[in-house]
C-alpha cells in the first residue's frame, strides 16, 4: 500500500489526466464537426458551381443552335438572292420590260415556293434561277444530298410544281 500522501498525488494525477483527456476528447470533437462542416460547404458550393456551368452550357448550346439557324437563314437568303440574279450576278432588270420583269419575279416567287416545299419535304433539292445561252429562263435544280444538278425548262418547272 502506498502512503496517504502519494495515494493522494496519484489520485489528483489521475483527475488532472482525466480532465485532460475529456478536454482532448472535446477538442477533437469539435474539430472533426468543423470539418465535416467545411466539406459540406466546399461540397455545397462544387454542386453550385457544376449547377451554374451546366446552366452555361446549356445555354452555349441554345446559341449555337441559334447561330447554326441563323446561317442556315442565310444561305437560303443568299440561294434567293442567286436565284434573283443572272448568270453573271446581274439581274438583268433594268434591260428587262414590265411584262419580262413580272415573268421574272413570278418564276422567282415559284422558286422560292418550291425550296421551301422541298426543304419540308426533306428531298435535299435546290432550286435556282438560271438563263440559257438565248437568255431564256432555265431552272437549276441540284440534288444537295447526291451533288447533282440538272437544269429544266421554265414549262417543266411550272409543271412539276
Amino acid at each position: 500500500m502506498l502512503p496517504d500522501g502519494a495515494s493522494q498525488a496519484l489520485e489528483e494525477q489521475r483527475a488532472q489526466l482525466e480532465l485532460e483527456r475529456l478536454s482532448l476528447e472535446q477538442r477533437f470533437t469539435a474539430e472533426n464537426e468543423k470539418a465535416v462542416e467545411l466539406m459540406r460547404q466546399e461540397t455545397s458550393a462544387k454542386n453550385d458551381l457544376i449547377a451554374r456551368l451546366e446552366q452555361e452550357k446549356a445555354k452555349i448550346e441554345q446559341d449555337v443552335q441559334s447561330l447554326k439557324e441563323a446561317n442556315e437563314q442565310r444561305k437560303r437568303n443568299r440561294t434567293d438572292l442567286q436565284a434573283l440574279a443572272g448568270p453573271d450576278g446581274d439581274d438583268g432588270l433594268y434591260l428587262a420590260s414590265d411584262s419580262q420583269k413580272s415573268e421574272f419575279f413570278k418564276l422567282s416567287v415559284m422558286i422560292k415556293e418550291a425550296n421551301a416545299i422541298s426543304e419540308g419535304l426533306k428531298q435535299h433539292t435546290v432550286f435556282r434561277r438560271g438563263n440559257d445561252d438565248g437568255g431564256q429562263p432555265r431552272i437549276k435544280v441540284n440534288n444537295t444530298k447526291l451533288d447533282i444538278f440538272t437544269t429544266w425548262s421554265k414549262d417543266k418547272f411550272e409543271n412539276r410544281l
